[in-house]
């Protein structure tokens, strides 16, 4: 009967600690900045964190590795609905030019097959090099594609330093930052070059996670609003002439394009 119960209570361990993001350890504390911890505790609730990470024992204050940010990708995508593939075999799934990674590297692997990450070059991933902003923002606009389709162009973002943000990263920024999922370090700098922490990564991730009904993207109405609203009123400008609200029409149709001018720019930030 003992040994039993010991063999219960082993298999228990042993799902704790392979089943984190579970529940909140509430008689432990994070080890992170205080601004952190409320969205650091759903994210770990939630499951965004990845395998490596436990934020009651590590510290969420120091860097992110890019392998790590890769995994969270993948966790934040499967949480979003999205299907993972299945291989019988690491060597079966994704092939990838990367010499700086094994076989089992299975999220890096998973995220290079699902079209999340890409190498530093041509042949290194850098797995263990630092995640930067424009990075992870680049990540997360792939995971947004994946799952809703290709992101509005952005030929600038509103951020100061917008010069400095690399092109395959701007619309990413610019439509995560129009959604409240990643904003500026102060000033309204971007500063896209900058490392991620730990605790950082994580919360832009729990707030993509968090904020998925703005996630498909919305430049759909720009190219109807352009013809719409001044189609719209064409027929009815020859008839107007023929009583006295002539003069009036003439402002109608400017008013009724109004609305349609406060989504315009919206897209053109973009």
């Amino acid at each position: 009967m003992k040994k039993t119960i010991s063999l219960l209570l082993a298999a228990a361990l042993t799902l704790t600690l392979l089943l984190p993001g579970q529940s909140v350890r509430a008689e432990e504390a994070m080890k992170a900045s205080p601004w952190a911890l409320a969205e650091l505790e759903r994210a770990w609730a939630a499951g965004v964190f990845p395998e490596e990470i436990d934020p009651y024992r590590d510290d969420c204050t120091r860097e992110m590795i890019r392998a790590e940010f890769a995994a969270v990708t993948v966790r934040l995508y499967e949480l979003l609905g999205g299907k993972l593939h299945q291989s019988s075999s690491f060597q079966q799934l994704h092939p990838h030019p990367f010499t700086d990674i094994d076989n089992y590297d299975y999220d890096i692997r998973e995220a290079y097959g699902l079209g999340f990450v890409n190498g530093v070059d041509k042949e290194r991933f850098d797995p263990n090099g630092p995640l930067t902003r424009e990075q992870a923002a680049a990540m997360l606009g792939r995971v947004c594609e994946k799952l809703y389709g290709t992101l509005p162009e952005a030929e600038a973002t509103t951020f100061e330093d917008d010069g400095e943000i690399d092109r395959y990263a701007k619309a990413a920024v610019a439509h995560l930052a129009r959604n409240g999922v990643v904003g500026g370090v102060g000033n309204n700098a971007f500063a896209p070059k900058k490392s991620l922490t730990v605790q950082e990564a994580v919360v832009m991730a729990l707030r993509m996670l968090e904020t998925k009904s703005w996630l498909l993207p919305e430049p759909s109405p720009s190219p109807a609003e352009s013809v719409e609203p001044e189609a719209t009123p064409a027929p009815e400008e020859s008839p107007a002439p023929e009583a006295s609200p002539t003069p009036e029409e003439s402002p109608d149709p400017e008013g009724s394009q109004a609305p349609g001018e406060t989504t315009a720019p919206e897209i053109g930030e973009e």
